[in-house]
């Protein structure tokens, strides 16, 4: 007499692959695996420094050596007003 065993069919396989599948990605799910970064993580830096810029803020360090700079004397004008064109093109 010859021993029968339990065969499965290919419908059965995947269901059962198929769960073990959902279980894992659950168990992952649940232990925080397909998250993203937690919000408003991003570093942020302070300078013990006084902004003296008037515009933004520049931050450098006293202890290193610079380079002097010379800036230009430049005398600043006024640019002269200009006639407006008219719609013809010539000027008023």
């Amino acid at each position: 007499m010859a021993v029968r065993t339990k065969t499965y069919g290919a419908a059965r396989w995947l269901l059962i692959i198929a769960v073990a599948i959902g279980l894992v990605v659950l168990v992952a799910w649940r232990a925080g695996v397909f998250q993203g970064p937690p919000p408003n993580t991003r570093e942020v830096y302070k300078a013990d420094v006084k902004d003296e810029s008037g515009g933004k803020f520049i931050v450098t360090d006293t202890s290193t050596p610079a380079m002097p700079v010379d800036l230009p004397e430049t005398k600043m004008h006024n640019v002269p007003a200009s006639p407006k064109p008219t719609a013809s093109g010539g000027t008023k």
